[in-house]
Formats: C-alpha cells, sequence, structure tokens
C-alpha cells in the first residue's frame, strides 16, 4: 500500500480531497493571512470616474 499523501507544511496526512496539496489546518492558515490578489489594473477612482463622465457624457451643443 502507497504511503498517504503529506502537507509539506506540517506533515499532516491529506485528505484525498485536498486542495492545494495542504491540510486543512494549514489551507485556513494560509487564507488567514494572505492578502487578497490585486488586479493588475487598478480600478479608477470615483473621482476619476465622475470627472470621465461628466466630460464624456456632455451633450455636444448640437
Amino acid at each position: 500500500m502507497p504511503d498517504a499523501a503529506r502537507c509539506p507544511q506540517c506533515d499532516a496526512v491529506l485528505p484525498a480531497d485536498s486542495v492545494e496539496g495542504l491540510c486543512p489546518q494549514c489551507l485556513l492558515r494560509l487564507a488567514m493571512v494572505t492578502e487578497p490578489k490585486v488586479a493588475d489594473t487598478p480600478c479608477p477612482s470615483a473621482a476619476v470616474r465622475k470627472h470621465h463622465w461628466s466630460t464624456s457624457s456632455a451633450p455636444t451643443g448640437s
């Protein structure tokens, strides 16, 4: 019988449905300390959006 897969962080036996190859405890620990992923393109601030819409949607005066 093959050896059970183990968590690389704490050496606990992994459940068959382990995520990212980590045990549930280490996965939860990782989720609690990891900052959310930041998008490559920052979202414009409300002031930038307001300025854009106020200038681009203004009537042309035709």
